[in-house]
């Protein structure tokens, strides 16, 4: 990739997926997703000055008060067994 801030700023958000993905494993690998509510939330928006996020179509992003800095992006994971 050419553009260094984006290899960088793609390799976290990998990294970070893939340790969200181990906690998922880790709960089901010791049985207790029937028990476990796993909320994960990320902070306001892509930071569009890194040049490497776009919020699109959400105008602004972090440190804005536009809705592509004022969202939170967030996974709820429940596993519910009736």
């Amino acid at each position: 990739m050419k553009d260094l801030n984006k290899a960088v700023y793609y390799s976290l958000i990998t990294g970070l997926d893939q340790a969200v993905g181990d906690i998922n494993a880790k709960v089901e690998d010791l049985g207790l997703e029937e028990n476990t509510l796993i909320i994960f939330l990320s902070d306001n928006g892509g930071a569009p000055y890194t040049h490497a996020t776009d919020n699109a179509p959400l105008g602004g992003g972090k440190m804005s008060l536009y809705g592509g800095g004022i969202n939170v992006p967030f996974r709820l994971l429940w596993h519910l067994l009736i």
